[in-house]
C-alpha cells in the first residue's frame, strides 16, 4: 500500500511501477536540509582552510621542521550552487554569512533568492566557469545521472573546489578523478560517490586534494531522530487513510 523512504531523495524506488500499481511513495524532506547544509558547507571550510592537510601537518611533527602553508580566505570568493532548492538556499545563506557571493543555476529561476539579494543567476555553463567553488544539489534522475562531467570539468578553473552532497551518479566519476589526478581542478569534497560504501582502494581514497565523508549529509542524532519521526508518521497516516505529510506521488493518493 505504501513506501516510506528514509531519505529525501528517493531514486532506490521505482516511482513509475509504484504508481501503476497504485502504491504511494513517502519520504523525509524538510527535516535533513539543515544538517545537509551544514556539512556541505564544512567542505567549503576543509577545503579553502585546508585542514586535513594541516591537522596532518601539526600531528606528523613536520610543524618543527617548517611554518605552515598557507590557505585561502572565503570573504569575496564564489560559490556557485548546482540547484537551487531547500538545501541550496541553506547554504547559500551560510556563504553569505562568511562575505562569500552566491551564485546558482536551476531549471526554475529563485526570483525571491534573487531579489533578497542571496544569490544571482548563471547560465550552467558560467557557474562551472566562473565559481571558485562549486556545489551540487540536483536530485539523481535520468536526466542528471552522469550530468556533471569532463565538459563541466574542463570549464572549471585550476583553482576551483567541486563538492557533492547529493547523489554520486549524478557526477562522472571517473572524469571527476582524472582532473583531480592532473591538477586541473583544486581539490574534491565528497559526501556521495558512485559505488557506497566506497573501495579503499578507489583513486579518491589517495589524493591528497579529496576530503571524504561517508554518505554523512543527515548523519546527526537531531536529524535522524527527525527523519525516523516523518518516515513512521508517513507509514501510519497512509495506513490509517489519513493524508501523509510528505508524498513523491500524491496522485496515487488522489486516486
Amino acid at each position: 500500500k505504501v513506501v516510506s523512504n528514509f531519505a529525501v531523495g528517493f531514486d532506490n524506488v521505482s516511482v513509475p511501477l509504484a504508481d501503476a500499481r497504485k502504491v504511494l511513495v513517502c519520504n523525509t524532506p524538510g527535516v535533513l536540509d539543515a544538517a545537509v547544509a551544514d556539512l556541505t558547507f564544512g567542505f567549503v571550510l576543509c577545503l579553502a582552510r585546508n585542514l586535513i592537510p594541516m591537522h596532518e601537518f601539526v600531528r606528523s611533527g613536520t610543524w618543527k621542521t617548517k611554518p605552515a602553508p598557507l590557505a585561502m580566505d572565503l570573504a569575496g570568493k564564489r560559490l556557485g550552487l548546482l540547484g537551487m532548492g531547500r538545501i541550496g538556499r541553506m547554504v547559500a545563506q551560510r556563504a553569505r554569512d562568511f562575505g562569500m557571493e552566491v551564485s546558482y543555476h536551476n531549471r526554475s529561476r529563485d526570483t525571491a533568492s534573487e531579489q533578497s539579494g542571496l544569490a544571482g543567476y548563471l547560465a550552467r555553463d558560467a557557474l562551472f566557469a566562473e565559481c571558485d567553488f562549486v556545489s551540487v544539489h540536483v536530485p539523481l534522475s535520468d536526466e542528471t545521472r552522469g550530468s556533471v562531467g569532463e565538459r563541466e570539468f574542463a570549464r572549471m578553473k585550476p583553482t576551483t573546489y567541486f563538492i557533492n552532497t547529493s547523489r554520486g551518479p549524478v557526477v562522472d566519476e571517473p572524469a571527476l578523478i582524472a582532473h583531480l589526478q592532473q591538477g586541473r581542478i583544486a581539490g574534491a569534497g565528497l559526501d556521495v560517490m558512485v559505488q557506497e560504501p566506497l573501495d579503499g582502494a578507489s583513486p579518491l581514497c589517495h589524493l591528497p586534494n579529496v576530503v571524504l565523508q561517508p554518505h554523512a549529509g543527515s548523519a546527526t542524532v537531531e536529524t535522524r531522530r527527525a527523519m525516523i519521526e516523518l518516515a513512521t508518521n508517513n507509514l501510519l497516516d497512509a495506513l490509517a487513510g489519513k493524508t501523509p505529510k510528505a508524498m513523491v506521488n500524491p496522485g496515487v493518493w488522489a486516486v
